[in-house]
């Protein structure tokens, strides 16, 4: 993740699970992401997620080449936060 504190260059999600917030931004330019697996937590690079209404929280850390895979709650709610617009990679 570029070590760029402008929050004008990333798409913030917040996702309530039933167990955890999960804060999730990727930079949109770049499209590398992060995210804290709880509320409090720091950001780590990730590689993958799926955070989809309904199904577990799975997010893909990603530790210096090593895949690190943290299964959260169940998601409830999906919400952008202000910011740009999330627009999926090609």
């Amino acid at each position: 993740m570029p070590t760029t504190h402008d929050l004008t260059k990333l798409s913030l999600f917040k996702i309530t699970t039933a167990r955890e917030v999960i804060l999730y931004a990727r930079h949109v330019v770049t499209g590398r992401a992060m995210a804290s697996a709880a509320e409090g937590l720091p950001y780590a690079p990730c590689a993958g997620v799926r955070l989809e209404a309904g199904s577990p929280a799975l997010i893909d850390f990603d530790d210096d080449g090593r895949a690190v895979h943290f299964t959260g709650g169940v998601v409830l709610s999906v919400e952008q936060l202000p910011g740009p617009p999330f627009e999926p990679l090609p």
